[in-house]
């Protein structure tokens, strides 16, 4: 069963074994922070119940920290499609928070 992240005007779905390798890179993490334990707690829900998930801000840079530390291991479509996503979001509440 896939695991579904939601963003406001989109779903991204990454596979159980995506998800699992997602979730041992925020868990590799030099300092396990809050935010990456929270979404750590949020994904493994996910994997366990089938159930979509939302992250906050926090939580998204989080996971784009997770991505840049596998950087070495190629990536599958669904999994650069989620990259790009948090990439966007985290922008736009940068861009909305400047201005």
């Amino acid at each position: 069963m896939p695991v579904i992240f939601r963003f406001p005007e989109r779903e991204r779905p990454i596979s159980d074994e995506e998800a699992g390798w997602l979730l041992g890179q925020l868990r590799a993490a030099r300092e396990l922070t809050a935010a990456a334990a929270s979404v750590a707690a949020k994904l493994e829900q996910s994997l366990e119940a089938g159930a979509s998930l939302q992250a906050t801000l926090e939580e998204q840079r989080e996971l784009l920290a997770a991505l840049e530390r596998g950087a070495a291991r190629p990536r599958s479509g669904p999994l650069r499609s989620l990259e790009v996503e948090l990439h966007a979001a985290v922008f736009s509440a940068r861009y909305r928070s400047a201005g």
